[in-house]
């Protein structure tokens, strides 16, 4: 996101903010809704290519796990085009990352067999 175009407050505190991509990116624009009562998170955020009515991509998330000051969404989905949405649930949370982890994460997502 490079220039947030507009910003406005909901009725529940929520913020509905657009925002645009100026550069060469294939995302054009974002429609994001951010809660300032749970560490400003992204609750729903749709990314638009140039003038499709239809988002490319959408996701959006529930529930909060903070320890030490770090916050994260407990439940989350994430749909990519017309496909079947992939939805996660997060059991616990570190300020330090867990690089085994986001290592057999890569190793599953380049799998071929996985991703059919």
């Amino acid at each position: 996101m490079e220039a947030i175009s507009s910003v406005a407050t909901q009725p529940d505190g929520m913020l509905k903010v657009t925002a645009e991509n100026k550069s060469g990116s294939h995302i054009k624009r974002w429609e994001l809704l951010i809660d300032p009562a749970a560490d400003y998170l992204v609750r729903h955020a749709k990314a638009f290519r140039r003038d499709d009515s239809e988002p490319r991509y959408v996701a959006e998330n529930t529930g909060v796990l903070t320890v030490g000051g770090r916050s994260v969404a407990h439940t989350a989905r994430w749909i990519e085009g017309g496909g079947a949405p992939v939805s996660i649930a997060v059991t616990s949370v570190s300020a330090k990352g867990d690089e085994e982890l986001i290592r057999r994460t890569e190793e599953r997502l380049d799998d071929p067999a996985v991703r059919e």
